[in-house]
């Protein structure tokens, strides 16, 4: 889905204040509403809504994740500014093409995993958003059938993408955790035929 189809993201947080804290540093051209157990956050006509829950549903352990768009002028010293605040950030890289460059990514107070991405047109805050799913077949013909999207780029069914996750195994690949679909296709190993050598 393109990112200027993305309307939003809903987030579930421990404490309002302190994620208005720590996301005022990432986001700086929209503005903020406040309501009742939510903060919701608008810059154009991208939102993201925060609600407060007691035990908040994160996902720290999956590749689920939101990603924003930072002013490439302004990336390294944002950059800065977290780490210098005691934020933890781990730099990775995705398997899609547009995403090879490795870059920052980092949780906010109540473990939502955040990356960054610098940006040339930073006119959208959000450039994407993981989910983690179960059922592939039948969430693949759920988007493309019923809510019209399209299949650009498939990871795993490849021979190259094996040898990649073999190198990300041994640290040797700095992709991000969680976000590979481990399901080689094994068409596309070629064996070799014992008779013939």
């Amino acid at each position: 889905m393109r990112a200027d189809l993305l309307s939003g993201v809903v987030l579930e947080v421990r404490d309002l204040a302190s994620t208005r804290a720590f996301y005022e540093r990432i986001f700086r051209a929209g503005g903020w509403e406040e309501r009742r157990g939510r903060l919701l956050y608008r810059c154009g006509a991208q939102t993201v809504e925060f609600v407060q829950r007691t035990h908040p549903r994160t996902l720290p352990d999956s590749g689920q994740h939101q990603t924003y768009r930072v002013p490439r002028d302004a990336f390294h010293q944002l950059v800065d500014e977290l780490q210098a605040q005691g934020c933890a950030l781990d730099w990775w890289r995705e398997d899609h093409p547009a995403e090879r460059e490795v870059t920052a990514y980092l949780h906010d107070p109540s473990g939502n995993r955040v990356q960054l991405v610098a940006s040339d047109d930073p006119s959208l805050l959000l450039d994407h958003a993981a989910i983690e799913i179960h059922m592939f077949d039948y969430c693949e013909y759920l988007y493309v059938t019923a809510l019209g999207g399209r299949v650009d780029y498939y990871y795993g069914w490849r021979t190259v993408d094996h040898e990649e996750a073999k190198l990300w195994a041994t640290g040797d690949d700095p992709c991000a955790p969680w976000t590979r679909r481990d399901n080689p296709s094994y068409r596309d190993f070629l064996v070799e035929d014992p008779t013939t050598g």
